[in-house]
C-alpha cells in the first residue's frame, strides 16, 4: 500500500493490482479494534508481541498515528481513488483483521475494485503454513488467490 502511495504521489506507474495478505495497516498500538484487544488471550500472537513487531517498522521519529507510510489506514481518500483493483485476504483468528474491514469499507465507498476474503478459521500468517505437509485451508487459500 506504501509503495503505491508513494506511486502516485510521484505521478509514476502504479501496480496493476494488489493483494494483501492479513495486512497491517495500522502501527499506532495506541489505536485499538476489538480483534486487536482479543490478542491479549491470544495464544499464538499475544499484544506484546505484536506491540515488538509493529514498533519494529517504525524508523525513528516516525509517527504512526499520522504517516501513511507507516500506517496505510490513514491514507487520504483523494489518494485512495487512484489505487488499482485491491483484494484483501483476511484471517478470521487475526488480531489486525478488524483494520481489513476498515480498509474494505473505506474502498467501497468510493467505489473502487475491491474485494476481501476472510478465512475463518485461519490465523495471522497462514501463507506461511501452505507447505508440503501443511494445512488443507492455508492452500486452497492460495490457490484461490493465484486463481
Amino acid at each position: 500500500m506504501a509503495l503505491t502511495l508513494k506511486a502516485i504521489r510521484s505521478k509514476v506507474r502504479i501496480p496493476d493490482g494488489i493483494i494483501i495478505a492479513y495486512p497491517a495497516l495500522n502501527l499506532n498500538i495506541y489505536s485499538v479494534s476489538p480483534s486487536l484487544l482479543a490478542s491479549l488471550d491470544d495464544i499464538l500472537l499475544r499484544f506484546t508481541f505484536i506491540s515488538i513487531c509493529m514498533s519494529s517498522y517504525i524508523p525513528p521519529g516516525g509517527d504512526p498515528a499520522k504517516d501513511p507510510y507507516l500506517s496505510p489506514i490513514l491514507i487520504p481518500n483523494s489518494d485512495l481513488e487512484h489505487f488499482p483493483p485491491i483484494r484483501i485476504m483476511a484471517a478470521g483468528k487475526d488480531p489486525l483483521r478488524d483494520e481489513s474491514y476498515n480498509l474494505l469499507y473505506r474502498l467501497v465507498n468510493l467505489k473502487k475494485d475491491v474485494e476481501l476474503i476472510e478465512y475463518r478459521m485461519l490465523i495471522h500468517g497462514f501463507w506461511n503454513m501452505d507447505a508440503i505437509f501443511g494445512l488443507n485451508e492455508c492452500h486452497s487459500a492460495t490457490l484461490q488467490v493465484c486463481n
